[in-house]
């Protein structure tokens, strides 16, 4: 998936997180893969699974990065969210590939 961060945030992490795609309230897939973040566009690669039938826009959240020292990305990965529209995305059966394709903008959201 390309994404473009207009801002000039730049989160990097080291190791593979796992991120819930949310139709509304509902959590209708999991995906896992590495997200480093950085100004401009930049290409970011996930692979898991979706339930079937779902398409149009979904939001995908991150939900967990594994961190044995508790560092900041454990915390900062949770507040990762983008809308993307699987109508768009490379999906095989019940299991998505979000790569190269299309783009997305990453706003910058505060709770």
């Amino acid at each position: 998936m390309k994404i473009t961060n207009l801002s000039s945030l730049e989160l990097l992490f080291d190791q593979e997180g796992t991120f819930l795609l949310k139709k509304g309230q509902q959590t209708v897939g999991e995906l896992s893969g590495c997200l480093d973040i950085v100004p401009g566009e930049f290409e970011a690669d996930f692979e898991g699974y979706i339930q079937s039938g779902v398409s149009g826009m979904v939001t995908l959240k991150g939900y967990h990065y594994e961190d044995m020292d508790r560092s900041w990305q454990e915390y900062a990965i949770k507040l990762f969210e983008v809308e993307v529209n699987l109508d768009e995305m490379d999906v095989d059966g019940n299991t998505v590939d979000i790569a190269d394709r299309g783009e997305h903008l990453l706003p910058t959201r505060s709770k």
